[in-house]
């Protein structure tokens, strides 16, 4: 009898000690410690090793040895994936997006939850700390519009092709190089005051607009999405560019205030985007739309 009371004794004793903190473990055998504060971890790699924060932990835990392989381990997610799954920042960049973006991020690939994942891989975009990468998307922070829009803000880089941009002729017009040749290619669904035209000359607002342009794209690679049509009558390419930041150069003018919306059948698939954007740059008086009318 006097075995089992000490038995007892024991088992309480060791119950106790092993919950004095609170908190159950984490899938990497971590706990946020409610009494001294802090996050610190018992079982794997890790273990006895206290922490400020989950992130720091695993900000430490990406730093170890790749002999560690945490999607492997027994109490970690055999499909949760790191940035040493990915061999560009594009690849992963796209990933991110795919599974939720900045708003899920179920993979824990952005850690500083600036809109950029991996940015240890070859090819990230250098910003300043907390600087996002979707400054276009900012009226775009409903869910609803987010899906609404997806297609456009987040494209699939495996549908686009890579050019260089060699020059910019004006707001919405630029020619690339593309497979070893050179092509104009005009922006769809964007129109920006005319600079060059032989009948009405300079637009008010044209050369604002070219600048911008130039700024943006010259002398950078880019991604180019095509819609339904590739060409227009002038056998320029008609498209869709994207920065290797994410940015969205059409709707990026449109919601700056340097180009009106354009729509030409067939090519729509972002005009309810372009429509969006122009509208709230109108009631803001930015750029084209800050000028009186004549």
């Amino acid at each position: 009898m006097r075995w089992m009371k000490f038995l007892l004794i024991l088992v309480i004793f060791s119950f106790s000690n092993a919950f004095a903190h609170g908190g159950g473990l984490d899938s990497y055998g971590c706990h946020h410690d409610r009494k001294r504060g802090g996050y610190h971890c018992h079982r794997g790699p890790l273990a006895g090793q206290y922490f400020s924060s989950k992130a720091e932990m695993l900000r430490a835990l990406r730093g170890r040895s790749s002999t560690y392989d945490s999607r492997k381990s027994y109490y970690s997610n055999p499909n949760d994936k790191d940035c040493s799954d990915f061999s560009t920042w594009e690849e992963a960049q796209q990933f991110f997006i795919d599974n939720g973006g900045p708003e899920k991020d179920p993979h824990r690939l952005d850690m500083d939850n600036d809109g950029i994942a991996c940015e240890s891989l070859p090819g990230a975009p250098k910003r300043k700390p907390g600087e996002s990468s979707e400054k276009w998307i900012k009226p775009f922070k409903e869910k609803h519009d987010r899906k609404k829009f997806k297609s456009c803000i987040h494209p699939e880089l495996k549908k686009s092709v890579t050019a260089h941009v060699v020059r910019v002729i004006d707001g919405d017009t630029i020619e690339v190089s593309l497979n070893g040749k050179m092509r104009k290619l005009r922006y769809i669904g964007i129109d920006t005051p005319e600079t060059k035209h032989p009948i009405v000359g300079v637009e008010p607002y044209g050369k604002e607009a070219e600048e911008a342009n130039r700024k943006l794209v010259e002398g950078k690679d880019v991604y180019l999405i095509f819609d339904v049509q590739q060409t227009d009558r002038y056998g320029r390419l008609l498209g869709y560019v994207y920065l290797k930041d994410g940015t969205f150069v059409n709707a990026w003018l449109v919601e700056n205030g340097y180009a009106q919306v354009m729509t030409i059948a067939p090519n729509v698939k972002c005009s309810d985007l372009f429509t969006k954007l122009a509208r709230k740059a109108r009631e803001k008086g930015l750029g084209l739309w800050s000028l009186k009318p004549k």
